[in-house]
Formats: C-alpha cells, sequence, structure tokens
C-alpha cells in the first residue's frame, strides 16, 4: 500500500471512530439540515427521441420522420419518493420550446431541498394531449402513474386508425423514480464540481485524502458529506463516489406507441392483374396449426396502455383491431422487379433500408400504409391481410410479426406480388431508436410466401 492510500485509509478509520465513539472533545458537524437561504437548481439533460434508427446489427443511422420525434409540449414533475400517500407535486416544470441542442432544463428545488426530502420521483410528459391526456402543475403522481391510453377516444391508437402523426405530436413518456437529491444540500457551486473533477483526474490512483478535498475550496460541511458518502461506498472508487455526488440525470423520452409500416408493390408482368388489399387485421394466435386442426387466433390489442413505461407490462383486457376500406388499397404500384425492394444485407445497410423504401415509394414504385398503435404483452402477433388477385376475392395471409409489439418498436412489411402469388419479408427495428424501450434489442430479418 502507498504512503498516500495508507494516509487515506487511516484518516477514514480515525473519522470513523471519532464518530462512533462521540468524541466530547469534537464537535459534530451536522450536515443533515442545512439551512438552505437560496434557490437550489438540477440540470436535466431530456433526451429526445432523435432522427436516428440504430440497430444492434447494423448501427448505421438513418433518418426518421422529423414528425415522429417532434416534442409540442413538455411538462415535468417532482414528487416526494416512498410514503403510501398521494402528495402534491413538489416542483414543476413546463419549459418553453424548443429545448436547448442539448436537451438541458433546470429544476428549481429549493422547496424540496428546505423541506428535507432525501428522493424525489420525476415524470416527464411530452405531447401528453395526443394520448388524451391533459397536464397540468396540479397532476398528483397516482394520476400520472395509472395514466393510460383507450381506445375510447378519436387519440385511441388502434380503435382510431392512426396513420399520421396527429398534430399534437406522438406521446413520449419518461420516468425516474428514487433519485438521490441529497447532495443539493450542501451548495456545491459549478466551480467546485469542476475543480473536483479536475483534481480527480489528476489524482493517481483516482485516491482522495482530505487535504485534497481542502484544495478545491470545499466547505467544512461539503467534506463531510463527501468523506460520509465514501463511508457508505468504501468499495467504490473515488470516480464512482463523484458520479453519485454530482449527478445530472438523463431523461430518455421513449414513444408510447409502436409504428407497423405495409409496404406493397407488384410485378409489371401483373399489371393488369387486379391486386387489391381488402384488409388487414393484427391477431395473436393462441392455438397453432396442426395436421388435424387450424390454428385459432385471438385479439392482440389491449383496451387500454400504460402512458408512463413500467418495467413489467401485462394486459388482459383486449380488443380486435381490422383495418379495412372499399378496399383498404386498390391500386398497387408495379415495379419491374419487386425482389428488388427486399432488403438484402449485402449491398444496403439495415438501417438505411427505410430510406431506400421512401425513395421507391416517392418514384411510384411501391405503395404503403403506416399505423401507429398501442403497445401489446403479446408474444405471437400476426398481419392477417385479406386480398383479391385476378379474379379469386377473400385470399388470406397470415403474416408473423416476431417479438412482442411494445411501444417504440417498428415493424416494417413489404408484401409484394410477383409470379401471381403474394410474398413477404418482414424487418423488425426493436429500438425504434437508440433509446428503446422494452423490446430486445437488435434487429431481424425473415421472408416467407404463401
Amino acid at each position: 500500500m502507498t504512503d498516500r492510500r495508507l494516509h487515506t485509509f487511516l484518516l477514514l478509520l480515525a473519522t470513523l471512530l471519532v464518530m462512533a465513539a462521540g468524541v466530547a472533545c469534537v464537535e459534530p458537524i451536522d450536515i443533515t439540515t442545512p439551512e438552505v437561504t437560496e434557490e437550489v437548481e438540477l440540470n436535466f439533460e431530456i433526451v429526445l427521441p432523435s432522427a436516428t434508427l440504430s440497430t444492434k446489427a447494423e448501427p448505421i443511422p438513418t433518418s426518421a420522420a422529423e414528425a415522429e420525434g417532434a416534442i409540442n409540449d413538455l411538462w415535468i414533475w417532482a414528487f416526494p419518493s416512498g410514503g403510501s400517500d398521494d402528495p402534491d407535486a413538489v416542483a414543476f416544470l413546463h419549459p418553453t420550446l424548443p429545448l436547448p441542442t442539448d436537451g438541458r432544463v433546470t429544476f428549481k428545488l429549493r422547496s424540496a431541498v428546505a423541506n428535507g426530502y432525501d428522493k424525489l420521483d420525476f415524470f416527464v410528459l411530452a405531447n401528453g394531449a395526443s394520448a388524451g391526456f391533459s397536464a397540468t402543475e396540479k397532476a398528483k403522481r397516482s394520476a400520472l402513474k395509472n395514466a393510460s391510453i383507450s381506445g375510447d377516444t378519436a387519440t385511441g391508437f388502434g380503435v382510431a386508425k392512426v396513420e399520421t402523426v396527429p398534430s399534437g405530436g406522438l406521446p413520449m413518456a419518461c420516468a425516474i423514480e428514487n433519485f438521490d437529491i441529497r447532495f443539493l444540500r450542501y451548495g456545491f457551486t459549478a466551480a467546485q464540481k469542476t475543480a473536483v473533477a479536475k483534481k480527480v483526474s489528476e489524482t493517481p490512483e483516482g485516491v482522495f485524502d482530505n487535504d485534497d478535498l481542502v484544495e478545491v475550496g470545499l466547505t467544512a460541511v461539503q467534506r463531510e458529506f463527501i468523506w460520509q458518502q465514501l463511508f457508505r461506498n468504501i468499495t467504490g472508487t473515488w470516480t464512482d463516489l463523484k458520479t453519485a455526488l454530482f449527478p445530472e440525470p438523463q431523461m430518455p423520452l421513449v414513444r408510447d406507441v409502436s409504428k407497423i409500416r405495409f409496404v406493397f408493390a407488384k410485378s409489371t408482368n401483373m399489371a393488369t392483374t387486379t391486386t387489391e388489399i381488402t384488409s388487414i387485421e393484427l391477431v395473436n394466435e393462441k392455438t397453432p396449426k396442426t395436421e388435424t386442426a387450424e390454428a385459432e387466433y385471438e385479439y392482440m390489442l389491449p383496451k387500454a396502455t400504460w402512458l408512463f413505461p413500467r418495467s413489467t407490462t401485462s394486459y388482459d383486457d383486449w380488443e380486435a383491431f381490422k383495418w379495412e376500406g372499399v378496399p383498404l388499397i386498390g391500386t398497387i404500384a408495379s415495379v419491374d422487379s419487386p425482389l428488388r425492394l427486399r432488403f438484402d444485407k449485402t449491398n444496403l445497410s439495415l438501417a438505411n433500408y427505410e430510406k431506400f423504401l421512401d425513395e421507391e415509394i416517392a418514384a411510384g414504385y411501391a405503395t404503403e400504409k403506416v399505423l401507429y398503435l398501442r403497445e401489446s404483452d403479446k408474444a405471437h402477433i400476426q398481419a392477417k391481410i385479406t386480398y383479391t388477385l385476378g379474379d379469386e376475392s377473400g385470399k388470406v395471409a397470415y403474416i408473423d410479426l416476431p417479438g412482442n409489439f411494445y411501444r417504440n418498436t417498428w415493424w416494417t412489411v413489404y408484401a409484394y406480388f410477383v409470379k401471381f402469388e403474394l410474398e413477404y419479408q418482414v424487418t423488425v427495428r426493436n429500438t425504434w431508436d437508440v433509446y428503446g424501450a422494452n423490446g430486445a434489442p437488435g434487429a431481424i430479418s425473415y421472408g416467407g410466401g404463401v
């Protein structure tokens, strides 16, 4: 052990012994209730759903529709953590938009600190009106925790067939509970934090002693707080401790809905052949097909889903989802080779595939329909496509959509008519952007025919 580390260890040991014995000649420092005479601020970074799509397999960015990441209204509430009561917010923020490019906002928390709260729960909601939620500064924690998107209104994302981003934007939310704010009681300035960070980088092996804390200009109360934190984190490094002392939390907003994109095309050899999409249903396979019995299907869309993400999500009240028209899609664009629009990882990154499809649709080589839907926890979802091919109407194709249909996930189904058959390929992005949500990370692609 180096002399410096021995010195630090002996200092910690001596301080612990003095505190434990309650030595009369040493006047203890009360660090639990310092007087709060000035405003106390906590910086947040609101992480916006960027115009970036990222996958585990292909971490190459591509553009998402700007409207899908737009923030039109933003609310942040802070509540005391714990307890069985339902207190009012101790602070709230309804910032002016747009946010700074770095997403940083400042929360004023003097009241919370002066009242002695150790931890707070923070709730962030963007575009809540699009989910039927009316945000006010008086919102209760229970109301936020239990807020849901239901199919009872035009903003139901399911019963209402939401084919474009609502004018108020897609609803997004984030919650951080039990965030420790005790460090705010001791008035660490930005300059002190910078000095501490500099001292950490200059100190061999990241080990501090009391002289180091004095050198960076910390008061006795601030030093005592740090040493007590160090006693609680005796096995951690100083860098870990610094991070715990001066946190500036990131609040990654997560879209509350999923997106499914159907892209259709047909071969120019079938230009005069009737090809129509009558309807699209989303179903959950309850009983797989066997040699003696057809598969049984059940509904997959919950009647209501939570507005704020939960660590575990389970729903038990379901309703049918059917997207239909007369027909739903009457004209399907023609392309010389529909196979050219399939995803081919040897020639095109998965992350750039959506850009490619956008260009092909704009050029008139494919037709699309887009839906924004409430999440589902069903594990085996299928798109049931009813279509007409030539003289045959009422034909049905079941297309597997692998993985759970959680919020903030994106499916692209490319279905195409070739050689007088309907074939398809599915690409799945289980993270709509880099922050994602409950779905498994990564992306998969597979195809088939019917």
